[in-house]
């Protein structure tokens, strides 16, 4: 490790998504590191437990997913596959077309480290909290992508459901990428709302695991940012940042 210092989305805004969305994915999940901070070592009580299973919030988280499922299109299905694996870039059309791995080697190395880091942070809040997955926790819920069968013994994190890993990384992603290019924070940040929620589309995330994902990744920002290495990787990226966009696109 480096040194260490209810919610429903209206159905009329999916009649069309952003080209971005529609595109498949060449990323991965990210693995588990300990590059700039030690999970283990992070306050966890700004993350609050979630909802009860028969409660009124409970109800309705596992309401929006089958409500979701009996609505979605199959652009929607085919735009939740394509986010399943997350890419780094793939938000390069809120951002500009010099946003690539290619121009940017040096950012896509800090990025997926980050996201290495909120991976450790996200697995140690899946196995603390233990909620599962909608469609392990109630057999009306049809997935539209892959998803392994229920084993035998105690489950590793994967199978739970909150905080999701997907908004952890996204929302790190989005926090970081809006810290270095300012002027499209708001598009970065419409990118990253609209990408978690292909979760729930896909059927393996409750709307609460979205929101918790959100608030866990403001808790792994915070503790990267504590450490100097993590600081000075930011300004490497920010004048790499600054010289692929100097260049004509």
């Amino acid at each position: 490790m480096k040194a260490l210092g209810t919610l429903a989305l209206p159905l009329l805004l999916l009649a069309a998504w952003p080209p971005a969305f529609a595109q498949a994915s060449r990323g991965r999940y990210p693995e588990a590191t300990r590059n700039y901070v030690d999970p283990a070592a992070l306050d966890l009580s700004a993350l609050p437990a979630p909802p009860l299973p028969g409660t009124l919030a409970a109800d309705a988280d596992l309401e929006t997913i089958l409500q979701l499922q009996a609505w979605r299109t199959e652009a929607e299905v085919a735009w939740a596959r394509a986010l399943d694996h997350l890419d780094i870039f793939g938000a390069g059309a809120a951002i500009g077309p010099w946003f690539t791995r290619a121009a940017l080697p040096r950012c896509a190395q800090v990025l997926e480290e980050a996201l290495g880091d909120g991976e450790s942070l996200n697995k140690i809040a899946k196995l603390k909290f233990k909620r599962l997955r909608p469609p392990y926790f109630d057999a009306r819920v049809k997935p539209c992508v892959k998803i392994l069968p229920f084993p035998v013994g105690e489950p590793p994190a994967g199978f739970y459901s909150y905080p999701s890993g997907h908004s952890t990384s996204i929302f790190i992603l989005a926090e970081l990428v809006s810290e270095l290019v300012p002027d499209r924070r708001e598009a970065m940040q419409d990118w990253a709302h609209k990408a978690a929620w292909s979760r729930m589309f896909a059927g393996v995330h409750f709307p609460s695991d979205d929101v918790g994902g959100m608030r866990l990744a403001a808790i792994a920002v915070k503790g990267m940012k504590a450490n100097p290495a993590f600081r000075e990787a930011l300004a490497a990226c920010a004048g790499e940042i600054r010289a692929a966009r100097s260049l004509p696109q």
